[in-house]
């Protein structure tokens, strides 16, 4: 191919750092990594860094519903150099495709397993507002299930700092709640994950609240009619609550 004979010639670093920065030569830019010195040459490095910065969200938006070159060369960047930091226009269209995955439930595929990577391109703040608005939108959709953002964001979800807590009680009623009703287990053992992780979620619950979800878990374990499945993580929620 013509780009492999390319990517041999000793100026092809140069030659790419010449092109405008964005998705039409993304592929130029992951094949440029890809050579022998590609992933060690700071002037590249410079040029994707500050390239990647200035992306658009409208851009960012295609490229995580796509899954697109530019998105794998911000992954690229992060694995060989150092993680990117994208601004407000990435931290917008990523909070806009968790919103999308949370309606549709449907996930990324190529890029998955290294989706939370994705959170640390953002600042600590944005990380933190990241995550509140994610909050939010679990909070004012609750017949929504789980199963696809917690594909994604589970882990920086439970994790610190402890954005559950800051609105734990609402949580309680109409996140967990919810995750109870439907009875899917990935929903339910995320439950168990978060009283695992963080102790202090339930002392921020109203003593009303908590009496009430203890007697909707004590209603399901008392039914027949409720899988095997799902017995031992409603078991395993319940003993978080006390009497």
């Amino acid at each position: 191919m013509l780009v492999d004979r390319l990517a041999k010639s000793s100026d092809f670093l140069t030659r790419v750092t010449q092109l405008p920065f964005g998705s039409p030569y993304a592929h130029l830019f992951l094949v440029a990594l890809q050579t022998e010195t590609g992933g060690s040459n700071e002037a590249y490095a410079d040029y994707l860094l500050k390239g990647l910065a200035k992306v658009d969200q409208s851009t960012w938006r295609t490229e995580l519903s796509k899954e697109g070159e530019l998105l794998e060369t911000a992954l690229t960047v992060d694995t060989l150099l150092r993680p990117p930091t994208l601004g407000q226009d990435f931290q917008d269209a990523l909070s806009e495709h968790a919103e999308t995955v949370l309606s549709s439930g449907r996930v990324p595929s190529k890029f998955l397993r290294l989706w939370p990577r994705l959170l640390t391109f953002l600042s600590e703040r944005a990380r933190v507002v990241f995550l509140s608005d994610l909050r939010d939108r679990l909070l004012v959709n609750p017949s929504k299930p789980l199963g696809g953002i917690l594909q994604l964001y589970s882990a920086a979800l439970v994790g610190k700092p402890r954005i559950l807590d800051q609105k734990a009680d609402d949580v309680l009623r109409h996140v967990f709640r919810p995750c109870l009703e439907r009875k899917q287990e990935v929903e339910l053992q995320w439950l168990v994950t978060v009283l695992q992780n963080d102790p202090a979620f339930l002392d921020e619950c109203r003593e009303e609240s908590k009496v009430d979800f203890i007697k909707r878990i004590d209603r399901l374990i008392a039914d027949e009619a409720t899988a095997k499945e799902i017995r031992e993580p409603i078991a395993e929620i319940r003993r978080y609550f006390s009497d």
